[in-house]
């Protein structure tokens, strides 16, 4: 597994940037976007290395606390977990084969 990388790739027809790591799975790279666990083919990478301590500090401390958090709450990932939700919106029970 290689660090993360600043990626271009295509979403909805469009470019788009995004940090993605990158996996080694038998003979193929994987590139995975960790915040959403989705799969990306890049266009073009470029590996973050120290970029992070480089940045310009906004918040600290308290401020860092205030901040508004990107997730509120816990996402579900995966599609058994969306089928999961999916399932519970419409009504089915566990007995549906779904847990």
């Amino acid at each position: 597994m290689d660090g993360l990388h600043l990626i271009l790739h295509k979403v909805r027809g469009q470019a788009a940037i995004d940090v993605a790591q990158r996996v080694i799975i038998g003979d193929e790279d994987v590139w995975l976007i960790p915040t959403s666990g989705h799969r990306a083919y890049p266009f073009a990478h470029q590996a973050l290395g120290d970029s992070a301590e480089r940045m310009t500090e906004f918040a600290n401390g308290e401020e860092w606390e205030a901040l508004p958090d990107h997730y509120t709450e816990p996402q579900h990932k995966g599609t058994f977990a969306q089928l999961r939700s999916l399932a519970q919106l419409v009504g089915l029970s566990a007995t549906a084969g779904l847990r």
